[in-house]
């Protein structure tokens, strides 16, 4: 895994804002068996990238050959992991 920084410039209504954003990236092994089977590697790439499980995530897939295998964590997304279901039975 490779991680750098990438920085951003956007103007809005005149005012310039700055901010730098983290990416990681995946190693060339990894990236081939994510292409061939990507839900298949889920649980490897959360392990190797650090993404938690309540956080999405995006990875390049091209067609730019330097951004290929670079990993996106959307941090303005959340997903529901699955809760133990309690069932009447088991609550006496």
């Amino acid at each position: 895994m490779t991680t750098f920084t990438k920085t951003f410039t956007s103007t809005v209504d005149g005012v310039v804002t700055t901010f730098d954003r983290n990416y990681r990236k995946m190693d060339e092994k990894t990236f081939k068996h994510y292409s061939q089977n990507p839900l298949g590697m889920d649980d490897v790439v959360r392990k190797e990238m650090g993404i938690p499980d309540n956080k999405y995530y995006s990875v390049s897939m091209g067609p730019d050959v330097e951004c290929l295998g670079v990993v996106n964590i959307i941090s303005n997304m959340t997903r529901v992991v699955a809760a133990t279901k309690i069932s009447k039975s088991s609550q006496s």
